[in-house]
Parts: C-alpha cells; sequence; structure tokens
C-alpha cells in the first residue's frame, strides 16, 4: 500500500465512524421517545380540576338537600388533588368542608364523576371501601371526566 492509500483510508475512518455515531444517536432518541410523556397538558389537567371541582359542589349540595341538618351550612370546596397531568382524572372524590355562622365544619368526601355516588361524611367515607380508592389514580373513571348536570 503506498502512502495516499494509507491517508485516504485514515480520512475515511472519521467519516464511518461519524456515520455510525449518527445511527446509534437516532437509535437511541427512537427507543427513549415515550420516556418523557408527562401526560396531558397543563390547561387539560387545569380544565379537569374546575370540572371536578363544579361537579363535587353540585354533589354536594345534593347532599345537603338531602340532609336537612346541613342545610344552615355554606360549603368550602378543596377539589381532588390527585389531579395531575399523568392522571387527568383523579381519584373521583373531592374533600370538602361544610361550615356553619358559628364556624362548626363538617368535612366530607365528594364523587367528582357520579352524583349517584354522592357525598359522605369524611368519618363515614373513611369505613367504606371507597377510602381505598383516595389519593390513587383511579383508571376505572372515564377521562375526560363527565359534568354532571346540575
Amino acid at each position: 500500500m503506498n502512502k495516499a492509500s494509507i491517508l485516504a483510508l485514515q480520512n475515511d475512518k472519521p467519516r464511518k465512524y461519524g456515520v455510525i455515531g449518527l445511527f446509534v444517536v437516532i437509535g437511541i432518541a427512537i427507543l427513549t421517545a415515550g420516556c418523557g410523556d408527562d401526560g396531558v397538558s397543563m390547561a387539560t389537567a387545569e380544565e379537569q380540576r374546575a370540572i371536578a371541582r363544579d361537579n363535587s359542589m353540585l354533589v354536594a349540595k345534593k347532599f345537603i338537600s338531602e340532609n336537612p341538618m346541613y342545610n344552615a351550612f355554606k360549603v368550602i370546596p378543596n377539589g381532588d388533588s390527585t389531579i395531575s397531568r399523568k392522571c387527568p382524572q383523579g381519584d373521583g372524590w373531592a374533600s370538602l368542608k361544610l361550615i356553619d355562622t358559628k364556624n362548626r365544619t363538617v368535612k366530607i368526601k365528594c364523587s367528582t364523576y357520579s352524583i349517584g355516588i354522592g357525598c359522605m361524611t369524611a368519618d363515614d367515607f373513611s369505613k367504606k371501601q371507597y377510602a381505598q380508592q383516595d389519593g390513587s389514580c383511579n383508571s376505572d373513571i372515564t377521562y375526560p371526566l363527565p359534568k354532571i348536570a346540575g
């Protein structure tokens, strides 16, 4: 092999490794494309929070109408804290407080998607099977959350 042939081969090595490197980078990019999935957009998560809050308020008003001892109470919603970009349907439960003019409070848990499930006091909730759902993303809930008609 003459000197020119050796130089040509040496100059070809960077190009060869550059092409291989490019394919490796493309392969890694394809394989990890789904790893950074953040779920739904922030706007969608906020919309879901608003629907859950509105739904739980309607369910709470029905709860009050069915339990006259709470007629003098106002509703303070806290929403479903489980709703996030990765879990836009949440756990299905909103925490709310009922407060009267004497500052007596009652903590309740209300469904964010079903008027049929309704609300119950936090104490009653803790004794039900529903309590196991609290704080965990509930994939059994329809997404997007349905708006409860009031």
